[in-house]
């Protein structure tokens, strides 16, 4: 929820890493919660802020962004090749756009996941967590969502009739 403040987050991410014994679901928060510090960082430059000091962020990136603070990608494009995009979409002020892009970048990254544990919890992980993505999508636009929805189906259903064919 958007009511948690960044203590309370920060919390909760050193828990799940401190108690995670599959470093697949741990790659998963990691890319999660590195999607979120670096979109506060986004955020707080565009504001015209100068770099956050303290607990601002989760992960192995904050001290990198806050070194790098006057590069374009704080250095970090390499790493996540989305945040020229990113930027962009902060610029233009188009939220829409901003929240497809992140939700697309996480897409990915859990078919990357589930593609390289196809019968393992990852990849039930992977699907939930998509699932939770493909809700959001619906409650933006419903017809374009609902087209998505059944490319989507098309997708899976294909894809596990090549399998087991």
């Amino acid at each position: 929820p958007v009511s948690r403040t960044t203590e309370q987050i920060a919390a909760m991410y050193e828990e799940v890493v401190a108690n995670n014994r599959t470093p697949e679901l741990l790659n998963i928060v990691d890319f999660r919660m590195n999607i979120r510090t670096l979109m506060v960082a986004l955020r707080l430059r565009r504001q015209g802020k100068s770099a956050p000091a303290g607990r601002w962020g989760t992960g192995p990136y904050t001290r990198i962004i806050e070194s790098r603070w006057s590069d374009a990608e704080f250095g970090l494009s390499a790493v996540f090749p989305w945040i020229p995009d990113a930027q962009m979409f902060l610029d233009q002020g188009d939220a829409l756009g901003l929240e497809t892009l992140m939700m697309a970048e996480s897409w990915k990254k859990l078919g990357q996941i589930s593609d390289a544990h196809p019968f393992g919890f990852e990849q039930v992980f992977a699907f939930v967590y998509k699932w939770d993505i493909l809700h959001r999508w619906l409650s933006y636009d419903a017809e374009q969502a609902r087209e998505r929805f059944e490319e989507l189906i098309l997708e899976v259903t294909s894809d596990h009739q090549n399998l087991f064919a």
